[in-house]
Order: structure tokens, then sequence, then C-alpha cells
């Protein structure tokens, strides 16, 4: 038979009742710190949002640009639709960032994927094997005409091989659109610094 764990008694009021826990043994009532919730839970949502945003405080596009549109990229690859996630992910930043614009913006980025392809990356017995896929982007932002920035990197993203065919390719889609996130992320790095995003063979 299991014996009930024992412990220190717990006190009891005068009415035989267990003792108002938010009362101190004075019996004055003590009161307890409140979790400013709402509070909270907006600085845990500019936390989070705060690596989408890719404009410095006090930093600007090329020559002030306040509004950009972004056409579908080109895609010179031999994989159908590979261009989708990548002109997302640079729409959803701009969006973000409160630059994206229609027909009428000041300037327009253009992109154009030149190259994407997976290689094995890591290899061990008796282990599915990790592959690295890259894509190289080119990017070009222009201005009634005339190129204002113009850069073209290649990153690269792991993804797990799968127990199957249909899984693999599952995965690497995965990869892909992350991927593409991570370009747009370090290309609008770029064009609000003026810095080179890092090329990534």
């Amino acid at each position: 038979m299991k014996r009930a764990a024992t412990g220190p008694s717990t006190p009891l009021g005068t009415n035989g009742l267990n003792a108002d826990p938010n009362r101190s043994r004075s019996g004055r009532a003590e009161s307890r710190p409140r979790i400013p919730w709402p509070g909270l839970l907006a600085a845990l949502f500019l936390a989070s949002c705060a690596s989408y945003r890719f404009v410095a405080p006090g930093s600007t596009l090329p020559e002030g640009v306040r509004s950009v549109s972004v056409p579908v990229f080109e895609n010179a690859t031999s994989e159908p639709g590979a261009e989708a996630p990548f002109t997302d992910a640079f729409r959803q930043g701009l969006q973000r960032a409160g630059r994206l614009g229609g027909d009428a913006s000041e300037a327009v980025l253009e992109g154009k994927l030149l190259g994407v392809g997976s290689q094995t990356a890591i290899a061990a017995p008796n282990r599915l094997p990790t592959y690295r896929l890259a894509a190289t982007l080119a990017l070009k932002l222009t201005k009634n005409g005339r190129v204002l920035a113009q850069q073209t990197w290649t990153a690269t993203e792991d993804f797990p091989s799968g127990a199957d065919v249909l899984w693999s390719e599952t995965n690497r889609q995965a990869a892909l659109s992350r991927l593409a996130e991570t370009m747009a992320h370090e290309g609008l790095e770029w064009l609000s610094s003026a810095k080179p995003p890092p090329d990534r063979p």
C-alpha cells in the first residue's frame, strides 16, 4: 500500500479553513506584483519583428526612395516556379518596412534568379545525407530607368534527405523558401546600407 506523502501542515484560519495565502501572519493582506501582460506581449511582438526590419534608424534607400514596386522576378533556371518564393520574400520585406508600392512607385526592384542547385553536404555511413541548396540572384534597383544599385550574389541553405523521394523534395522546397527569406533580408539590408551581401558559393 502506498503511503500519502507527508509534509508541514497547512495553517488553518479561525474558521477551520485554510488561511488566506494573500495574508501575512499579522493578518494584513499582502499585495502581489501583477505582471503587465499587455506590455509584455507587446515587447515580445516587437522583439520578434526586429529581425525582419532591414532599414536601420536614420538610414534610407538610395536617393531617399520611399516606395518600391517589385515585379515578378525573372527565372533563368530550369526549375519552374523557383522565382516565386524570392519575389514574395522581397515584397514582404519591403511591405514590413513600409516601402512596398504599386505601379506609381518611385523605384522598381528587379530580380533575376540565375541559378538553383543542390549537392551533398554531409554524408556518413548508415545515415541519410544532408544536402546544400545554393541560389544565385541578381538584384537591380532603378528609378526612371536609371540604375541606382545592382548586385549579384550566392547564398546557401542545408536540408536533410527524406526517407523517400517525395519527402526529400518537400525538404528541398522548404529549404528554398528559407533561402529566399535569407536572401531577401541580405538584399534589402544591402540596399539600405550600401554594404554588399555576403557571397557564399
